[in-house]
């Protein structure tokens, strides 16, 4: 019984206090912040532009590559530039749900959950295949 007081209080004493995750979560620095720009820009502005300057058919076709494309581009930069990280996914969906219910129908919503899986599985993939000096 005093050998498992005493593992119990060595393991409250080694937990101790609020644990220190910055050594394990470096925080991003202001260079490697310009994916959530271009995510911004791609979906918010890119858009108006598009139904401005194009077609109404040709608009349509190039906000699908820009729903597909823009995803798999964006997730692989972030995580070369930083690493792949769930946040970044869903803040580019958030990006392009405010986009679609400004600039398309009401039940286009769902595009930004496919947006969100896309820019994830291109941001671990790429995250996996860059080198060990930048992880």
């Amino acid at each position: 019984m005093a050998e498992t007081s005493t593992e119990h209080s060595r393991t409250e004493g080694e937990q101790g206090g609020a644990e220190d995750t910055s050594s394990s979560e470096p925080e991003r620095a202001g260079s490697q912040a310009w994916p959530y720009a271009v995510a911004a820009l791609l979906y918010l502005v890119l858009p108006l532009l598009l139904g401005t300057l194009a077609a109404p058919a040709t608009a349509t076709v190039l906000l699908l590559v820009v729903l597909i494309g823009g995803p798999l581009v964006l997730g692989a930069l972030d995580a070369v530039v930083y690493r792949p990280a769930w946040t970044f996914a869903v803040l580019t969906g958030l990006f392009a749900l405010v986009g679609l219910w400004i600039y398309t129908n009401p039940g286009t919503w769902i595009y930004a959950i496919g947006v969100v899986l896309l820019t994830r599985l291109s941001g671990a993939i790429a995250g996996a295949l860059r080198p060990a000096r930048n992880r």
